[in-house]
């Protein structure tokens, strides 16, 4: 009969011979288990029965222990990997009976606990009531200072409305005084459309700081090597670059998403710094400039060359933080919005291509 893992139960010691009562889960069936109890007598057959049993070998050595030991007969219980003695109701010892109020109240001495006890209870009843008290007043206290504080706020805006209306109203009142007489006079206009002053417009965006091309050349080294280096050259027509051959971008954007500059690269640029970072062969990448074309894994792998030259703008002294998008092929509009820029850069990479920085 198939049988499991079973577990130790008891261990009894009757006129000097040792008995171990287990249980196993055993199959009657293909798919049906139903729990089973043993018992082997004899210390070797114990220490062996224990030992085929999973996870029993703390059990094996206190059951060695109690051999060892002079013990009377006896029922030992399992606790813990240990073996307890066994305690029968007729054995259990009697609880002690719990002192009755009045017990204490004979004494002086718990008279003089249970008044003491009774003090300090009436004292700290009396701190929570003050407590709260405080707690409320302070509550009133702030919203009255917070409503005074609207009231002062509201007069302010009036004042302030008043003020800004005063010019109108008395260029109105001029202009007025001094028209032309006629027969036909005009009709007055309302002192609404007088004192209407024109809606403050937003502040115009701080343009961002391009940093310079020392810090920029240090990223590159980091991706392709202490031989990559940068030198300014003239400004490149990416425009007609971008006609003969792919030219990509990625747009820089600030913490709102707003637009704050972008990164332009030929095609070569773009190869060979994501072919650094990836650390393709140069077959690879000749292959490629031939096509002229950009898989999807060296797209991805130039994007994260932009994140990293991102930080170079991020170090600049006054640059909000910054981010890179996913490069992408230049456009015609982009090209529009290329000539509108504040502050370029234009860069030639010595291992080969082009490297523009722009900021809006």
């Amino acid at each position: 009969m198939a049988t499991t893992a079973g577990s130790a139960e008891r261990l009894q010691r009757a006129a000097g011979a040792w008995r171990l009562e287990f249980q196993q889960l055993v199959y009657n069936s293909p798919t049906l288990l139903r729990p089973r109890r043993f018992s082997v007598q004899g210390e070797q057959a114990i220490l062996q029965q224990l030992r085929e049993l999973s996870g029993h070998e703390p059990l094996v050595r206190d059951t060695e222990r109690l051999f060892r030991g002079t013990l009377p007969d006896g029922t030992y219980i399992v606790r813990d990997g240990r073996w307890f003695p066994e305690l029968l109701p007729d054995k259990l010892p009697e609880p002690q009976p719990e002192p009755q109020p009045e017990q204490v109240e004979a004494t002086p001495g718990g008279q003089k606990v249970l008044e003491e006890l009774a003090r300090r209870m009436i004292s700290l009843e009396t701190s929570v009531q003050e407590l709260q008290g405080q707690l409320e007043r302070a509550i009133a206290s702030l919203a009255a200072a917070a409503a005074s504080g609207a009231l002062a706020a509201a007069q302010v805006r009036q004042e302030h409305a008043a003020t800004m209306a005063m010019p109108a109203v008395t260029a109105a009142m001029a202009g007025a005084a001094t028209a032309p007489s006629s027969s036909h006079v005009a009709a007055p206009q309302p002192v609404a459309a007088a004192v209407a002053a024109p809606a403050p417009s937003a502040p115009a965006r701080k343009s961002i700081t391009l940093p310079a091309m020392s810090a920029l050349t240090d990223l590159m080294r980091g991706l392709a090597g202490p031989d990559a280096n940068l030198s300014p050259c003239e400004r490149s027509d990416w425009g007609g670059l971008a006609s003969a051959a792919p030219v990509f971008f990625a747009v820089i954007q600030d913490n709102a998403g707003d637009e704050a500059g972008s990164m332009i690269f030929d095609l070569e640029a773009a190869l060979r710094l994501a072919g650094a970072l990836l650390m393709e062969s140069e077959e690879v990448i000749e292959s490629l400039l031939e096509e002229k074309v950009m898989s999807d894994e060296m797209l991805d792998a130039a994007s994260e060359v932009c994140n990293t030259l991102t930080s170079a703008l991020n170090k600049v002294s006054g640059n909000p933080h910054l981010r890179a998008g996913k490069m992408q092929p230049f456009t015609d509009a982009r090209a529009a919005q290329l000539a509108a820029a504040s502050k370029r850069d234009d860069y030639r990479y010595n291992h080969g291509g082009r490297f523009t920085l722009v900021a809006c």
